[in-house]
């Protein structure tokens, strides 16, 4: 016969792993997909290759490609460090992650200015001294917008997050109540997935735009 201890114990493992955050974000993510996969399709069927091709895909967006799968590293660590129990560690990894999502965001913002130099607008695509009136180069700043976006919701969680370190940090009795608490661990968990979601997002979309391009 199971002892009261276990019975509570297996009752709370099974709270944490249905706990409602982790649905929502999950039914977030599933609400994203949607809307990009939607933006993608409408995208492709526009024909963009017929107005990309031969115009030099933006270099920026390779270097922001790479700072995301960085982000993705250090918040992996960050889940890890809440797991060890130390606070320094995870503070600093949050820190990392958010320096690098900054830098995410920039890189972003380089790669729209050279699509613009390169005459790719919001309302026209212009070759070879010809100017066409067309929505795709429209896509390609609404869709890779929307992901900055999303990003943007992340770094205020993770904001939060590194809030929340600083302040049980400077007394060990919160410390220790925060990393024995569940939905502590549940919020750096989801946050985690989040942030992994927004790298294979990126890249996803990363991989289509560069495919009209050559």
């Amino acid at each position: 016969m199971k002892r009261p201890e276990e019975i509570e114990e297996k009752i709370a493992r099974r709270a944490a792993k249905n706990h409602p955050l982790k649905n929502l974000v999950y039914f977030a993510i599933a609400g994203i997909c949607m809307l990009f996969f939607t933006l993608m399709v409408l995208f492709g069927f526009s024909a963009p290759q017929h107005f990309f091709y031969g115009h030099p895909f933006p270099k920026p967006f390779f270097f922001s490609t790479i700072l995301i799968f960085i982000s993705s590293y250090f918040i992996e660590r960050a889940k890890k460090s809440y797991y060890d129990e130390d606070g320094k560690k995870l503070l600093d990894n949050l820190l990392i992650t958010l320096a690098l999502a900054v830098g995410f965001a920039v890189a972003q913002g380089f790669g729209w200015t050279a699509l613009w130099d390169s005459n790719i607008t919001l309302y026209s695509v212009s070759a070879t001294g010809h100017e066409t009136k067309t929505p795709n180069g429209a896509f390609l700043f609404i869709i890779s917008g929307l992901h900055v976006l999303h990003l943007a919701v992340g770094m205020i969680f993770l904001f939060a997050a590194m809030f929340k370190v600083v302040n049980v940090r400077s007394d060990d009795v919160r410390c220790v109540v925060y990393f024995a608490d569940r939905l502590e661990k549940t919020r750096i968990e989801m946050l985690a997935k989040y942030w992994h979601f927004l790298g294979g997002l990126w890249f996803v979309l990363f991989i289509y735009f560069l495919w009209f391009f050559v």
